[in-house]
């Protein structure tokens, strides 16, 4: 894990991971979550800066009091999209989006909360029926 200060000694962030979202050169282009070594909270970052208190939004910490929420929407693409739960330094309250498969990857690691669409309920049903549809037809 990279470790990066900052001169004033308010942050002592630790790299933790980065998001699977690559950009057209094909290097990581995305959110990354940071460990702040002095209070113990964790920080998304996404590439306007190099560090979470230095990006457009400022600092973004995890919050662990409301769930991750899953839909069928997105943004721009055809993958469904995550509702990171994230308070500013104000505790404002924002949500980070984020694919189905980095919130998961998100949830794993840092313990929380999710919230399903009913919707994805029902795909998932039409996935298994359509699957029993086939093997009926393939005998």
């Amino acid at each position: 894990m990279a470790r990066l200060g900052t001169n004033d000694g308010r942050w002592n962030w630790t790299l933790l991971w980065k998001d699977s979202q690559k950009g057209r050169s094909g290097g990581h282009y995305g959110h990354s979550f940071w460990k702040d070594e002095l209070t113990g909270k964790v920080s998304v970052k996404d590439m306007s800066g190099d560090l979470p208190h230095t990006t457009d939004d400022g600092v973004l910490w995890v919050d662990h009091s409301r769930p991750v929420m899953f839909s069928l929407s997105h943004y721009g693409g055809t993958d469904g999209a995550a509702e990171l739960p994230v308070l500013s330094a104000n505790d404002e309250k924002f949500f980070v989006g984020m694919r189905w498969v980095d919130a998961i990857e998100a949830c794993r690691r840092l313990d929380l909360k999710v919230k399903v669409d009913p919707k994805i309920g029902e795909v998932i049903r039409l996935i298994a029926d359509l699957s029993v549809l086939a093997v009926e037809r393939s005998e």
